[in-house]
């Protein structure tokens, strides 16, 4: 075969000899390169590859890196190295980072077992994990979670160079590599104003209830805008009642105010107000006296437990309280009027005033 190439290129002419040198150097060039590429994709690159943090601000500390790949082979392996640098291809670590405090949480997936892989993290920057037995992997997805890393202490992308070899060293036996980014942030302020709420409600109570030891003796009363005591004589004082409900989300709670617009009065008349004042309440006088208050079963006024009762005034004086924000909460106030033999035939009016203020 060579001899007939060499007689065969022996008769050709000068010029269809450099045709021929010409294929034949174009034909290695060719064959060389072929070659070349073949030996560059040897090594398969980690797919699937990311680094994710739990709080991206800068300098945060104690943060939680998980960084994760898929390995496309079945390579036993020694080391499993992350790299953080400033640059794709580069070696400076980010400045203000700090990883040389870090720990291991776990390994999970690819094949590997947990326990039988160490951290190393004496090189600031890089997180070495090892295991000097090697481990083969299996073309899977793996998760591998550090804790207590220090954030680099400004905002921008930077990268982790992923490598994993057969030696211990970290540095010899390359086995597989992906380089992944992922951004530092300063994070959003964000704020949201939520507005102040109140509900109140009055509702009117039944005859026979109960309100602080009292009884209510009226008919129910129906309408939360009247307090229809009805008649009353010297032998049986008139007991109603209402209910007052509170919503509210202030931070302090609230304070409902009882007051009334003045003494019960039909003309000239009037029916005395009780002595007692909001602070110090006292017992109702026995029918046959003429006298006009109130009542609460808010137990955080304990002063007014135990049937205790109080003048209404001018300006309003606390029957329920409460320190904080609540939901639905009901308290019971009972108005109550006596009257003497000698007091003075005729419909007397006043008006009631109640005012929820909370407190935020």
């Amino acid at each position: 075969m060579i001899l007939f190439v060499y007689r065969f290129f022996k008769r050709l002419n000068q010029k269809n000899k450099r045709r021929v040198i010409a294929l034949i150097a174009m034909f290695c060039i060719t064959f060389t390169s072929l070659a070349y590429n073949v030996q560059l994709s040897h090594a398969a690159g980690l797919s699937s590859a990311y680094n994710k943090i739990n709080d991206s601000r800068p300098s945060i500390t104690n943060t939680t890196y998980v960084t994760g790949w898929t390995f496309p082979g079945t390579t036993a392996i020694k080391c499993m190295q992350i790299k953080y640098t400033t640059t794709a291809g580069g070696s400076t670590k980010p400045t203000g980072m700090t990883t040389t405090s870090a720990s291991k949480v776990a390994i999970s997936g690819g094949g590997l077992t947990n326990g039988n892989w160490t951290l190393d993290n004496g090189t600031d920057g890089t997180l070495k994990y090892t295991y000097a037995t090697g481990e083969a992997t299996t073309t899977s997805a793996i998760t591998i979670t550090t804790y207590g890393i220090t954030n680099p202490s400004s905002a921008g992308v930077i990268y982790a160079q992923i490598n994993t070899y057969t030696n211990t060293d970290c540095s010899t036996g390359s086995v597989d590599t992906a380089t992944v980014a992922f951004a530092i942030t300063t994070g959003q302020a964000l704020s949201v104003t939520v507005e102040p709420s109140l509900s109140f409600a009055i509702a009117g109570v039944a005859q026979s209830q109960t309100v602080n030891g009292a009884t209510t003796t009226v008919a129910t009363v129906t309408d939360a805008n009247t307090i229809p005591l009805g008649n009353v004589n010297p032998t049986t004082n008139a007991i109603a009642a209402h209910d007052l409900t509170v919503s509210t989300n202030a931070t302090n709670g609230y304070t409902i105010y009882a007051s009334y617009s003045g003494t019960l009065t039909f003309g000239s008349n009037t029916i005395a107000d009780l002595s007692y004042a909001n602070g110090s309440p006292d017992s109702f006088p026995a029918a046959g006296t003429s006298a006009f208050g109130y009542t609460t079963d808010d137990t955080d006024l304990s002063r007014f437990q135990s049937n205790k009762w109080s003048k209404f005034e001018t300006w309003g004086y606390p029957v329920a309280y409460q320190s904080g924000k609540v939901a639905d909460e009901t308290d019971r106030i009972g108005y109550q009027v006596g009257v003497s033999s000698t007091q003075e035939a005729g419909t007397y009016t006043t008006t009631v005033i109640l005012v929820a203020v909370p407190t935020y």
